[in-house]
């Protein structure tokens, strides 16, 4: 349990976060009241004024907020789907859903509670909207106009494996986490972590005490062993022809990356 501040304390931080962002001036006694309900973010307390200042509809604070989600959605979800309508549909649902205040509800910006700097929980944010709404498309099976989607790195799958897959769709998931559970712990992190808490293969590196071209091979071999140990799996568990099998690793493999992502949330 983080340990309370003292009003001290308290009144330091407020007055460090309002000389960091001197063009946003909110209710000093109100963000005080907000820092002290939030005692595990007070390392980030210029974070959480900016947070605060959003909340109270301060224009200075929306238009620094503006920028800097600008800077992390794109780098967060491209990976899942690198469309520009996409980035930018998941951009302004963003908007919506963290600035404004919905059917009597606070504004969900005010959910951060500075645990980790604001463009880290950003980009978990970000890439959790994405996961949504790319599992909303799927579900009523909506498409972009032409020419807006480039799955990954190769073409959407033809119509026969496009089949396959929704009828193996439980043999899929099953061998996906069988694949995922049989990694060494250490690279499961750091794709939970790249994945799901946004971090860069940098900042993995620096937590992990290595260099980032280890956590970049690292990462890099474990996409590869769990694309072979779901060919394994799939081989057991459903009676196709080597090409079928081959042919479904590559679709596979073309959208790993948003698959690790929904399958470590």
């Amino acid at each position: 349990m983080a340990h309370a501040p003292s009003s001290p304390d308290l009144e330091a931080q407020a007055t460090r976060a309002q000389e960091t962002l001197p063009d946003i001036h909110a209710d000093r006694a109100g963000f005080l009241r907000f820092l002290a309900e939030r005692p595990e973010g007070l390392a980030h307390a210029t974070d959480l004024y900016l947070a605060f200042a959003c909340a109270q509809g301060v224009a200075p604070a929306l238009a620094e907020f503006e920028r800097r989600l600008e800077g992390v959605v794109g780098a967060a979800i491209t990976h899942l789907r690198p469309s520009r309508v996409f980035v930018e549909e998941v951009h302004q649902r963003l908007r919506q859903r963290l600035l404004l205040a919905q059917e009597g509800a606070l504004p969900k910006v005010l959910e951060y509670r500075g645990r980790g700097t604001l463009a880290h929980w950003l980009r978990a944010v970000a890439l959790r909207e994405a996961l949504n709404l790319l599992a909303q498309q799927q579900a009523r099976g909506a498409q972009e106009p032409l020419g807006a989607i480039t799955e990954l790195a190769a073409p959407g799958p033809d119509p026969e494996l496009a089949l396959l897959k929704r009828r193996y769709a439980p043999e899929f998931k099953g061998a996906l986490e069988a694949a995922l559970s049989n990694l060494p712990a250490r690279e499961r992190n750091f794709l939970r972590l790249f994945f799901i808490e946004g971090l860069t293969v940098e900042q993995i590196a620096r937590m992990d005490g290595t260099h980032k071209s280890t956590v970049s091979r690292r990462m890099a071999s474990a996409r590869e062993t769990v694309l072979q140990q779901m060919r394994l799996q799939l081989q057991e568990r459903l009676a196709l022809s080597v090409s079928e099998l081959d042919s479904l690793v590559e679709q596979m493999r073309s959208q790993l990356d948003l698959s690790l992502a929904r399958a470590l949330d």
